[in-house]
């Protein structure tokens, strides 16, 4: 206990908790995107009236929402929406009734459970995997808190959204799968377990992870029955919980988004059956370009976040873990460039690839920190220079929601639209 009181402890905790003391000040009291209205609008359908859809809700305005048997409901996973409904309800109960009636008190409590709390959290676990491989204590310090001001995640920090939330279950099932050495079939319990809440969180990305990750827990476990069993045993609860409550809000166990006809067809959709071409529809591009935009084009990952190259820099590439993250890289790609051409909507850069961040992050800084040539060293402080002003840049305008003419077509280039809007003003997008 006494090593706790020494003075670079000291200094540790007090550098991490104005580090979190940001974090928790630069929340939005509102949401500014149809996405996070959608998100907020159903967490207070279940928070202040218990019910599943959001027509009671002023957020029913959001363009985000589905449509089943008469009512519009949150696009949201439902047992996300539904736990944080109503864990708010019962601490505003308590704290001060009056609260309930009130949506921001919702959303900043809402963005606090979903964002804040879960990158400090992702820091801290950075920290914790970094010191495992005996980089220096300060050098862990400085990187840790680098994963949020370098990247995406500062962005939508300060938002509602499911994707940082996800990044923390997905690296966390990754630290606990490659590093955590402890009894196994507790540890299976725990996988099973944090399986089950990627999969409430985000099941479309669950489902990429999943097929990334099954062939590596098939091999580690082999024949052994018991292993899959406690695997099962820490995935059933919450997975039955999530199949559940959406089945009983959309009467399928789907996610609503794989049937676009039904839940997204109705009239003045901007998700399907669009008629205005200068809508979502702009994102259709073919598949070979649309790879390029989510690697290093409009919404590319190591545009906005160029240091992330170092990532292919790491030397030990037989690593499994390196090897299982280039391969979930690969896919997310792959997939998301398929099923989901309009990048999340209009967003800074592509925020379905926010879970990769941590991954990939980690990888990157320990090929800077076992490199012994200085060239790179430099350069990776270069990029990294350029990775926070670019996160800076988001940061300030994170859903800018406007169309960027390029080259006679319209299509959403929202780096080139935030760098025009502060500092070049080449364009007026407004006329």
């Amino acid at each position: 206990m006494r090593n706790l009181f020494r003075p670079q402890y000291l200094l540790i905790l007090f550098l991490f908790a104005i580090f979190s003391f940001f974090l928790f000040s630069v929340v939005k009291d509102r949401p500014e995107s149809p996405n996070d209205i959608g998100f907020l609008g159903g967490i207070i359908a279940w928070g202040r009236f218990n019910v599943p859809n959001i027509d009671k809700t002023i957020q029913i305005i959001t363009r985000d929402k589905a449509f089943y048997d008469g009512e519009f409901y949150s696009v949201k996973p439902p047992l996300l929406t539904w736990f944080i409904g109503r864990s708010l309800h019962l601490v505003f109960s308590v704290v001060k009734p009056e609260l309930i009636s009130n949506d921001i008190p919702f959303h900043i409590s809402s963005v606090f459970l979903v964002s804040t709390i879960p990158v400090i959290l992702m820091a801290l676990l950075l920290f914790l995997l970094l010191l495992k491989k005996k980089v220096n204590i300060f050098v862990s310090l400085i990187l840790s808190s680098l994963l949020v001001f370098s990247t995406l995640l500062l962005p939508y920090s300060q938002y509602l959204n499911n994707h940082i939330l996800t990044a923390l279950f997905t690296f966390a099932i990754f630290a606990l799968f490659f590093f955590v050495r402890m009894k196994r079939l507790i540890r299976d319990i725990i996988l099973g377990l944090l399986l089950s809440l990627l999969l409430a969180t985000e099941p479309q990305f669950f489902a990429i992870f999943a097929l990334c990750l099954c062939p590596l827990i098939i091999k580690e476990f082999g024949k052994d029955f018991r292993r899959y069993l406690c695997l099962l045993l820490g995935f059933f609860p919450i997975s039955f919980a999530h199949f559940l409550l959406n089945y009983l809000s959309f009467g399928v166990l789907y996610p609503v988004q794989l049937n676009m006809p039904r839940f997204f067809g109705y009239e003045g959709s901007h998700l399907y059956n669009i008629s205005n071409p200068l809508d979502i529809n702009v994102y259709k591009s073919p598949f070979i370009i649309l790879v390029f935009n989510n690697l290093l084009g409009t919404h590319g990952v190591f545009l906005y976040m160029p240091m992330l190259f170092f990532f292919f820099l790491y030397k030990n590439k037989k690593s499994l873990g390196w090897m299982f993250v280039m391969l979930l890289l690969v896919v997310s790609v792959i997939a998301y460039s398929i099923f989901s051409p309009n990048f999340g909507g209009w967003s800074y850069g592509n925020r379905r690839f926010i879970p990769l961040i941590p991954l990939i992050y980690y990888y990157a800084v320990l090929a800077i920190c076992e490199t012994k040539k200085e060239l790179l060293r430099v350069l990776f402080i270069v990029l990294l220079v350029v990775s926070i002003f670019f996160s800076y840049v988001g940061f300030k305008n994170t859903w800018f929601n406007k169309k960027l003419l390029i080259n006679r077509d319209f299509s959403y280039f929202p780096l080139l639209y935030n760098l025009n809007k502060d500092y070049f003003k080449v364009f007026d997008y407004d006329h």
